[in-house]
């Protein structure tokens, strides 16, 4: 399966490369675990200093909230097949600062379809 992996900027200067597309190919039968592995291995996301959180969306939905440190990725479901109705699948990397992973999954857990992550810190 091949994914059009995106990623948000995370500075001004980075706004050059936007939107900072990676080509993923991946086995028709991966998971989200193994989306992430490969985010894990490959490293599209962008180095921030004092640490960066970021939700994994595919398909507009969140899959998984990827945090640097010793809690590197929270997938909220690792088993859930990539399989896409249609090719090629869409995935974007949105950059939430450094909010708490575990806080941004539990919101994500109570509102699965929010669609302003971003939101979160300010809300709490």
């Amino acid at each position: 399966m091949r994914l059009r992996l995106t990623r948000d900027s995370v500075a001004a200067g980075d706004d050059v490369g936007a939107p900072h597309l990676s080509i993923v190919d991946l086995p028709d039968a991966s998971t989200t675990g193994d989306l992430c592995g490969w985010v894990r291995s490959a490293r599209p996301i962008a180095s921030v200093a004092g640490g960066s959180t970021w939700a994994l969306r595919v398909e507009g939905r969140v899959v998984a909230v990827l945090g640097e440190g010793p809690r590197d990725f929270v997938e909220t479901d690792p088993a859930t097949s990539l399989l896409p109705e249609r090719r090629p699948l869409t995935a974007h990397l949105e950059y939430l600062l450094h909010d708490d992973v575990d806080t941004v999954v539990a919101r994500v857990r109570e509102e699965p379809t929010r669609t302003d992550l971003r939101r979160l810190a300010r809300e709490r």
